[in-house]
């Protein structure tokens, strides 16, 4: 059977799917990854793979162990002598990350974060605490989604803010509606002026062109009457 690939969801919850026949499939590695990552071990396993890279790239540890810290960012493995040398101890990798001033939503603060998770799911897993170990599991969850919107969708929606945002700064003076009825009030008024020469007027004031006047006046949230 063919791998079939599709996708589920949309916008910033699209996610890939993949579809196999396990009988025939089972060696593929897509197929092992996959089935590797429908477990809590697996999972596990593939985010500490995921994380080791941005890990390394920022100069910190990709594995948890125990290690001495100064405030400055430096750090080695810990040694029992370092108490007396006034450095800092830690068993996971994240207070290496902050340490160095890395920011929590960068991908090697994410990755820190991610792996002090998965630190405390396996210490409470050893110590029986199920319960515990379960909770930090939705926090590791919670980051892993984090981080797939920060490193993935954040380029777009950045964009799509910036486009929302020019085009309100590009309005100048009167909101949509204000514009329609100072143009009624022109040609309806006293000295009646044709819509063309009432865009001209309104545009000259807001220091914008007729043209997107008359796209305000026209616009779908406002459809003049008949013989406005």
């Amino acid at each position: 059977m063919t791998l079939r690939r599709g996708t589920t969801g949309s916008g910033l919850t699209e996610k890939a799917t993949l579809r196999w026949d396990l009988n025939e499939d089972r060696e593929n590695p897509e197929v092992v990854s996959a089935l590797e990552a429908a477990g809590l071990d697996g999972l596990i396993a593939s985010i500490e793979r995921a994380c080791r890279g941005p890990l390394l790239d920022a100069g910190l540890p990709s594995s948890h162990g125990c290690y001495a810290y100064k405030t400055s960012g430096e750090w080695k493995p810990w040694a029992d002598e370092d108490w007396l040398a006034g450095w800092g101890i830690a068993n996971t990798v994240e207070p290496l990350a902050q340490a160095k001033g890395i920011a929590k939503d960068s991908p090697a603060g994410l990755a820190a974060a991610m792996m002090d998770r998965v630190h405390w799911i396996r210490d409470n897993q050893a110590r029986g605490d199920h319960a515990r170990a379960a909770l930090f599991a939705y926090y590791l969850g919670v980051l892993r989604a984090e981080s797939r919107i920060k490193l993935e969708h954040e380029r777009v929606w950045i964009t799509g803010k910036t486009i929302h945002k020019a085009g309100k700064d590009s309005r100048k003076g009167r909101s949509q509606a204000e514009r329609v009825t100072a143009v009624n009030a022109l040609c309806n008024g006293p000295a009646p002026i044709k819509k063309t020469a009432a865009f001209a007027i309104i545009a000259e004031q807001e220091g914008v062109t007729a043209k997107a006047i008359e796209a305000d006046y026209y616009s779908p949230r406002k459809r003049p009457k008949r013989g406005d």
